[in-house]
């Protein structure tokens, strides 16, 4: 009987392996000026044949999308039907594809061949953590058909313009390798960085020198590459380290400090820099980890932890308890009211990273001289660094986020962004999603203010219930899915909004009711089933009988990525609870002039 099993699996393969999958239709695609104007799924349904049979499927999950600097080209990275690549250049009509065999990413994604009893010996843990890999996307600066992609711990590489890929594994610890950066500089010299690697190529992919990302006097394994910025003005590569002895509570309450009292801790975290591609490391007089950007030669940093909570006013009583001095949950309720009503007044500016109220920069011109904290007013570069958040690889799974300790740092723990990022399995950066077009037009995707007080309180609660006096303590055992009974908006738990006048005022785009009726018109995509049946049953390739999945779980649904492909915004949708995810693309027209 095994035998025949993998005979047959083998066959399937085989013949996937000799098909053409063919992506997009002239069917789809909308003609009529009225239909223009309606909000449409993205269309990745595809077509092969194997042996002359048709077969047709009409969900393809998607990774990531890219727009080339041609604003024309867009690259999308797909996990199912196969791992690939899509390539169009007229918006999604037509497509070229081509797709790898990358045997860390299958066995994640689900397509390895394995036995019954290696997926049995999987532990829960394993199988329940939430897993993201970040694709990252280069162009050559001297040619712009050579472009590089990160898929998971492969470089992906092309010399024109995404016609034909050739795939790398440049790090044999692929289970521990998480791509972090990738620059091309001037002198097509491509820099991929881990955690704690860095892997050079100057002849476009063919030898690669690797180095580990050692500071002078730490331990390799105990730095971790945050976030980077490669100046090609100077040569100068920029890496913010956290080192591990250095935990995120503590930094978090070192970068509260050094932003907004004007305290610079010594540590051995912060921004270091480096003349030779990371030979050797300076330390900068930023002793916390900073996202880095440059925005009309200056350099501007940010940072990677929310801080706003810090700045709610709590009563002296408060301050007196264990739950505001040890973050530990007291056994009284009127503290938990005081928090609870601080959590629910926060406005959208307080729970976001980097807002247009919280928006402290560092700025320099040289990194050897003076540096300077600034109140930021240009909201175009507030908007830098709101992207850079929304692709920071670092704030995203840890173990740590698993962990029964706790740390004592009450702002850490229970502010309103980590809880968010928890109750969403980490898939997603920010709550608040921003976009903008070449007219200087600003789009954002915020939570809706019903849907959001409504998702506090039962968070809270369902927590303290779950978990006693440690409320977000994450156990492999928690109950974390929102009760989309609850949702008043109906299953789209958003606002659409654009702004002409840099982000002074906001105009609503469209309705949030009429969003989810084209997203989800007959409520099954929440459904557990709906994706089982679709996705996974695909995916395991053989004879299943499944009996109760017709009332399982409901997958949260929330944007994930905002981006603009001519004249309509491109959303990715994602449904997912902490172990399973599943990505859709719609089109929204702007209709901001």
């Amino acid at each position: 009987m095994k035998k025949i099993k993998i005979l047959y699996l083998f066959s399937f393969f085989l013949l996937l392996s000799c098909s053409t999958i063919r992506f997009g239709t002239q069917e789809r695609i909308y003609t009529d000026e009225e239909d223009k104007n309606e909000i449409r799924e993205f269309d990745l349904s595809y077509y092969y044949k194997a042996m002359g049979v048709p077969i047709k499927g009409d969900k393809s999950i998607v990774e990531s999308t890219f727009m080339h600097p041609d604003n024309n080209t867009m690259f999308i990275c797909i996990s199912f039907p196969r791992i690939g690549i899509l390539k169009t250049e007229d918006n999604g009509i037509t497509f070229t594809s081509q797709f790898f065999k990358l045997g860390f990413l299958d066995d994640m994604y689900g397509y390895s061949i394995e036995d019954d009893k290696d997926r049995e010996s999987k532990t829960k843990t394993d199988q329940e953590k939430p897993v993201r890999y970040f694709n990252y996307f280069a162009v050559s600066p001297k040619d712009p058909d050579k472009i590089v992609i990160s898929m998971g711990p492969y470089v992906l590489l092309s010399k024109d313009k995404g016609l034909k890929w050739k795939a790398k594994n440049i790090f044999f610890d692929m289970e521990n390798v998480n791509i972090r950066d990738v620059f091309i500089n001037d002198k097509e010299e491509i820099i991929v960085i881990t955690q704690n690697k860095i892997s050079i190529s100057r002849d476009w992919g063919k030898k690669w020198e690797k180095r580990l990302l050692k500071i002078q006097g730490y331990p390799f394994f105990k730095t971790e590459y945050i976030s980077g910025y490669y100046d090609n003005s100077t040569d100068i590569l920029f890496a913010s380290i956290k080192h591990n002895d250095e935990p995120d509570d503590f930094l978090s309450q070192r970068s509260y400090e050094y932003f907004y009292l004007n305290k610079n801790s010594t540590l051995k975290s912060g921004l270091y820099y480096s003349y030779d591609l990371g030979k050797s490391w300076k330390k900068s007089l930023i002793s916390i980890p900073v996202m880095l950007w440059k925005y009309k030669n200056k350099f501007y940093g940010s940072t990677i932890y929310p801080l706003a909570f810090y700045q709610q006013r709590f009563s002296d009583k408060f301050k007196k308890s264990e739950f505001y001095k040890n973050a530990k949950l007291d056994n009284s309720t009127t503290n938990l009211k005081e928090y609870i009503k601080i959590l629910i007044n926060m406005n959208l500016d307080d729970y976001q990273i980097i807002s247009k109220k919280n928006n402290r920069f560092l700025v320099f011109n040289n990194i050897e001289q003076e540096i300077k904290i600034m109140e930021e007013n240009d909201f175009a570069n507030i908007y830098n660094g709101i992207n850079k958040v929304q692709s920071l690889n670092a704030i995203q799974w840890k173990d740590s986020w698993y962990e029964k300790k706790k740390s004592n740092n009450f702002f850490y723990e229970y502010n309103l962004w980590r809880i968010f990022k928890l109750w969403t399995g980490m898939q997603t950066n920010d709550p608040v999603l921003y976009a903008k077009d070449n007219n200087d037009h600003y789009y954002r995707i915020r939570p809706h203010p019903k849907f959001f007080k409504t998702f506090i309180r039962y968070s809270i609660e369902k927590q303290i219930m779950l978990n006693s006096k440690n409320p977000f303590l994450k156990k492999t055992t928690d109950i974390e899915f929102f009760d989309p009974e609850l949702d008043p908006t109906n299953g789209f738990p958003v606002v659409i909004e654009y702004s002409n006048n840099q982000g002074k005022t906001w105009t609503q785009l469209c309705d949030t009711n009429h969003v989810r009726n084209i997203v989800d018109p007959i409520g099954n995509k929440r459904s557990g089933f709906y994706w089982y049946k679709n996705i996974d049953q695909k995916k395991i390739l053989k004879l299943q009988i499944s009996f109760g999945f017709d009332k399982g779980v409901n997958f949260f649904v929330y944007p994930m990525n905002l981006k603009l492909i001519n004249n309509e915004l491109l959303i990715r949708l994602n449904y997912f609870s902490v172990a399973k995810s599943y990505k859709d693309l719609y089109l929204i027209p702007k209709n901001a002039e």
